[in-house]
């Protein structure tokens, strides 16, 4: 609740969407290694984000597999990070912070698994068949263990830090303080680093650190944007490094800011998916006036929407499979109003603003808007103040984790509306009518999607028909449509005399 700050836009402002929790925490001067984990499929070699540029490496069938966004450890693999003088904490007592998200793979080992081992200092191991972790430093002796079992098959933010000076160590599980406790003290430390090694489960944004990381600083690595896109160069800033991307014909030009034509979309994808039971969206919004005409007012109550206004999506995704799983999508209205939907695959919710949020009375008009939801409660921020809150039946939905999700569009559903068919002939004979029909990707009668038994004078003076047909489809698919006109019978089905027109769409 309350008011959020908001950066000012300009014309050199570099127009952002962020989906986040909470604050982003600046890159610090003592971070010794930062592995972002996102390299492509077969890597060997693995990118050190820091300033010190430590190597990283992994050996044949032990090499976690990459798919772009994390790494996964099969119970044998394992990364090792070369021995180097700036590992070697002895001048600061040991005194470190280690951080990474963890997945941990469903298990019934006994054994201690080691997270991160270090002979002379911090040694994280997990225990599968307990869910427990476990702290020591310099031997696995006198150790610090943590008080809640992680959950196997879901992402967990895992954060120790160790005060050499008074040899306190300290967990954090999802940025809050799990166990507390005193250690042994730091070794001389000239040995390699391994993470992994006979652990099972997926590692992600692994930080280690010279100095201890504050409890509002692992807080913040928790809350953290999991995505950030900049719409100047169409990439996201953010740690997850999500692959942005779209069809060709449908790309918008990239700018400070980016423009959708009703036709034009980017997709945001990242393995192991987006969202937990909580998010918050940002972004800056500047609606303008359909250059195409309102297609609800001819498909009345799609998907519970007014049949009033005219909704536009702005981000979203609804599974093609399943209309019931929909990753949180957000549709403003001709007037404003602003309309929410999210389903878990079984159940739905749709919320609708009160009030117009957004402005509409003067298109072409700059908006800050943000849309939290914490579990139970969606917050609609306008301009960094708080203009709605609603509870309407989202407390028992969870929004989905799905791979990707859409900016400028809220799902992958095309419209095809037909108005009017203009002719430059139909003549059926003086008695007869005009069966007119039109097809779309089928050449028979269950492929119509409108038809008609026209009145002509045996002259082909008929000319026009109102049509008013609405067709949806995928919209990234290929499609064809024709034209039918019955030429030996006045049925509307489809027969071998029917082809007068025919066109291919894409």
């Amino acid at each position: 609740s309350g008011d959020i700050t908001v950066a000012d836009i300009g014309s050199s402002y570099a127009t952002s969407m962020t989906l986040r929790a909470g604050a982003v925490l600046d890159p610090a001067l003592d971070q010794l290694l930062w592995l972002r984990m996102n390299e492509s499929s077969g890597s060997t070699t693995f990118a050190d984000s820091s300033n010190q540029d430590h190597a990283i490496t992994c050996s044949g069938s032990a090499c976690p597999t990459a798919n772009g966004s994390y790494l996964t450890f099969d119970g044998g693999d394992k990364l090792t990070v070369a021995a180097e003088d700036d590992l070697d904490l002895s001048d600061e007592n040991g005194t470190q912070s280690l951080a990474f998200w963890f997945w941990p793979t469903n298990s019934t080992s006994t054994s201690n698994a080691p997270l991160w081992y270090d002979a002379g200092g911090l040694q994280f191991y997990y225990r599968p068949s307990t869910g427990k972790i476990t702290l020591y430093v310099n031997s696995a002796t006198n150790g610090l263990a943590g008080t809640t079992t992680l959950t196997s098959g879901t992402w967990q933010h895992l954060a120790v830090t160790y005060d050499g000076s008074s040899r306190t160590g300290k967990i954090y599980l999802n940025g809050t303080l799990d166990a507390s406790g005193t250690l042994n003290a730091y070794g001389s430390d000239t040995n390699t680093i391994t993470i992994g090694s006979s652990v099972a489960g997926r590692f992600d944004n692994l930080e280690f650190y010279n100095y201890l990381l504050t409890a509002d600083e692992v807080r913040a690595m928790v809350d953290a944007p999991v995505l950030q896109l900049d719409f100047e160069t169409q990439s996201d800033l953010s740690n997850s490094a999500a692959t942005i991307s779209c069809a060709s014909d449908q790309c918008p030009t990239a700018a400070t800011s980016t423009d959708f034509d009703q036709t034009q979309y980017l997709q945001a994808s990242k393995s192991g998916g987006f969202l937990e039971d909580e998010f918050t969206f940002s972004v800056w919004v500047r609606q303008e006036a359909r250059s195409q005409e309102n297609i609800w007012y001819s498909y009345y109550n799609y998907s519970g929407t007014y049949d009033d206004e005219d909704w536009q999506g702005i981000w979203g995704m609804e599974n093609p499979n399943n209309a019931a799983e929909i990753f949180p999508s957000l549709f403003v209205s001709e007037h404003g109003y602003l309309q929410l939907r999210m389903g878990d695959g079984a159940d739905t919710c749709t919320v609708f603003s009160d009030t117009k949020i957004l402005p509409y009375a003067t298109y072409s008009t700059w908006a800050h808007l943000t849309v939290s939801f914490d579990g139970s409660v969606l917050r609609f921020y306008k301009n960094g103040d708080l203009v709605e809150t609603s509870d309407a039946g989202c407390a028992a939905v969870s929004p989905p984790d799905l791979d990707y999700f859409y900016i400028g569009r809220p799902n992958e559903k095309g419209y095809l509306l037909l108005k009017t068919l203009f002719f430059s002939e139909l003549d059926d004979g003086t008695t007869d009518k005009g069966e007119v029909r039109i097809n779309v990707d089928s050449d028979s009668s269950s492929g119509n999607v409108w038809s008609a038994s026209l009145n002509t004078d045996g002259n082909g003076s008929r000319s026009t028909s109102s049509i008013y047909s609405f067709t949806e489809f995928d919209d990234d698919g290929d499609f064809w449509f024709r034209i039918w006109e019955n030429d030996n019978g006045n049925s509307l089905q489809y027969n071998t005399y029917s082809a007068i027109y025919e066109d291919d769409d894409e």
